[in-house]
């Protein structure tokens, strides 16, 4: 492993953390791994690679059992089945549909005032449609990781301690845009496969019709968690987020644009007919509905924003 540089940012919450302690992890890692049968298809071994190529990588995942070497083994091992199930190492822009960035249901954008990344989802923009459910997760995955590799990057490099934040924005969402399942999904995956860093959640303008869902998603969560979601609206996001740093939709006066666009991204119908995005005909058919539902809540919401690659419901 190469040597770890703290850049100032170990506590005593972390003083355990030394390069002796994180040198011992590694090699009781290893092991453990050798002792895995087949564990080169059951482990992300490219995952596993970075981590002995970059210490200070490796020291976030180590960071999130607080010195528990025997929970910090489970977890790690764990996280490189997980990463190995899901592909992660494997997605990159071109894994998803146009459609998916067009809608800027899920963005990565600005930061808050202690400068976290933020990972926007807008929970009016998200209903359940079966056919492309887990091709969504994934979605929401990748661009979870992106906003922790952005905010982990100037924590390293400025020597401070700071990650990510994700925001629910809630405004103009009703019973039709909440899904238990995918909500489960997101805390078991903070919960279970991600390294330090995630600093909080920011739950912004809760219609009172979804107080009853909340109150059922907090019955699933420890006591430490609860205390690291937080409520904002119109009046109060200010406290969180400075308005430069906001986007449009959200009356921002960031110049950034939004929705951004990959170039080179495939449309589901593109992806269908390559064979990438395995769909009947009367799937597509059942998500090109689905598209346009959304396509005119964007419209309804973004205050006339929109990618400029969508026209009347339409990907050109």
């Amino acid at each position: 492993m190469t040597e770890v540089t703290t850049n100032g940012q170990q506590n005593n919450e972390h003083s355990y953390l030394t390069p002796e302690f994180l040198h011992s992890i590694c090699d009781s890692l290893k092991k453990e791994i050798e002792g895995i049968p087949d564990h080169e298809t059951l482990l992300d071994l490219e995952e596993y690679n970075r981590w002995l190529s970059d210490e200070w990588t490796f020291s976030r995942y180590v960071k999130r059992k607080r010195g528990d070497v025997q929970a910090t083994l489970y977890f790690l091992i764990e996280v490189l089945k997980w990463r190995r199930r899901i592909g992660i190492s494997q997605l990159s822009e071109k894994s998803f549909p146009k459609e998916f960035f067009d809608f800027g249901g899920i963005h990565v954008y600005g930061k808050d005032r202690e400068g976290d990344s933020i990972c926007h989802v807008r929970l009016r923009l998200f209903y359940r449609q079966p056919e492309i459910l887990e091709l969504l997760k994934k979605f929401v995955v990748w661009q979870m990781f992106r906003a922790d590799e952005e905010g982990a990057k100037r924590g390293r490099e400025s020597g401070q301690d700071i990650g990510w934040i994700l925001l629910f924005d809630c405004t103009g969402a009703g019973v039709a845009n909440s899904d238990m399942d995918m909500t489960n999904f997101l805390n078991s995956t903070l919960k279970n496969y991600f390294p330090y860093g995630q600093k909080y959640v920011l739950t912004h303008n809760l219609p009172w019709l979804l107080n009853a869902i909340k109150n059922v998603v907090f019955t699933w969560l420890p006591s430490n968690v609860k205390r690291r979601i937080k409520f904002s609206n119109d009046k109060s996001i200010g406290e969180f987020i400075d308005v430069e740093h906001l986007p449009p939709y959200m009356g921002g006066k960031n110049q950034n644009p939004y929705p951004t666009i990959p170039n080179g991204v495939l449309t589901t119908s593109q992806m269908v007919k390559e064979g990438i995005l395995p769909l009947t005909d009367e799937e597509e058919a059942r998500v090109q509905k689905y598209y346009e539902r959304v396509y005119a809540d964007v419209k309804k919401s973004n205050k006339g924003v929109l990618g400029e690659e969508v026209k009347d419901g339409n990907v050109s």
